[in-house]
């Protein structure tokens, strides 16, 4: 063996001595040397129990505490109440929750409060015998106007269950502007329950109101859209331009007509 070879042995031994030295030092004082992480915990083995910071966390759904269970409850006790104030009350607050960033469009338990609180009385009843059912619909217009705040597929769901089974002009204006406001999207289903809602309209009522709210909402969805060119669609528009609607109700549908004749 040549003179390198036993000064590269030694080297090397001089260096493993001074790695267990410095090893036994940090077990003895508590210290960890600068080149380990603070945080890090060595198993029995010697090998890091806890992952490098670059491995990916994935994302799971807290399971819902204490002060959330006992939120949701008060608020499915609040719309399934027969006073409307409580009703109301329980609206507002998850409007705050929204406000707050506390309560997002894909949040089950809560879009579920707010189903209820927007179709109670048309597809929820609850009535006793010998009683007409409750109706409430201060309380569906309001959860109709949040839903149109809330957005999200959820909410679009509601209100075009709106749509379909209410009868107050007062809701279902409500119900179009939601449309409206969450620029929900523009598929078959959504046409055919507008379609259906001013057919009714012809047959039922003929309320300026709920006639400008519409004319309205399809104005904006086609906007935010690929376009509304659906016959069905035109053709109930064109009654709404006719009497017994306003001078302004009747001018409004002949510009969304125009609008609708644009070429896709």
């Amino acid at each position: 063996m040549g003179a390198t070879g036993g000064k590269l042995i030694a080297g090397g031994l001089l260096g493993l001595w001074l790695f267990s030295a410095a090893a036994l030092e940090a077990q003895q004082t508590g210290e960890l040397p600068n080149w380990v992480s603070p945080d890090a915990e060595l198993s029995p083995d010697g090998e890091d129990e806890h992952d490098p910071e670059w491995v990916p966390v994935l994302p799971r759904d807290p399971e819902p505490g204490h002060e959330r269970r006992v939120e949701v409850h008060s608020l499915r006790y609040g719309v399934q109440s027969a006073r409307l104030d409580q009703k109301l009350g329980a609206i507002r607050r998850i409007e705050e929750l929204h406000h707050r960033g506390d309560f997002e469009p894909w949040d089950r338990d809560i879009m579920a409060v707010l189903h209820y609180a927007a179709t109670e009385g048309v597809t929820y009843r609850i009535s006793d015998p010998g009683r007409p059912a409750p109706s409430y619909p201060l309380a569906r217009m309001r959860a109709v106007q949040l839903l149109g705040k809330v957005g999200g597929p959820y909410a679009r769901s509601t209100v075009l269950e709106v749509i379909r089974w209410d009868d107050e002009t007062v809701v279902l204006s409500e119900a179009a502007t939601a449309l409206a406001r969450m620029r929900a999207e523009t598929d078959d289903e959504l046409i055919t329950h507008l379609t259906g809602l001013i057919e009714r309209m012809r047959r039922t009522t003929h309320d300026d109101r709920l006639a400008w709210s519409i004319l309205n909402a399809v104005e904006e969805l086609d906007r935010h859209s690929w376009g509304m060119q659906h016959p069905a669609l035109f053709r109930a528009i064109l009654t709404l331009a006719q009497a017994p609607y306003s001078l302004r109700v009747q001018r409004r549908a002949i510009e969304v007509i125009d609008l609708l004749r644009r070429a896709p």
